[in-house]
């Protein structure tokens, strides 16, 4: 994932990669989980067995300032988010 308050080159943040895991109730799917970027819903990859998130830009990111917020929910509906800002040059 992109770190918080970082600066990238559009041509070096060519996906978003992270772990969502919760190790008592387990997160329950892909359904469970949301990405969104500037308040626009991402189509991710979610791999279980990694307890991974990924999702591949399709083209460069414009400079300018971004919000990107992933949530998941467990099993028991616990939810946990995590917004992050970055920058991109």
């Amino acid at each position: 994932m992109p770190g918080t308050n970082s600066s990238y080159n559009s041509e070096s943040l060519t996906e978003i990669v992270g772990k969502v895991e919760d190790e008592l109730a387990g997160v329950s799917g892909h359904k469970a989980i949301e990405m969104n970027l500037n308040g626009e819903r991402l189509l991710f990859e979610y791999h279980p067995i990694e307890k991974e998130v990924r999702y591949r830009f399709h083209g460069l990111l414009e400079s300018g300032a971004y919000i990107l917020n992933v949530a998941a929910t467990d099993q028991i509906g616990n939810r946990s988010e995590r917004v992050i800002n970055f920058r991109v040059n």
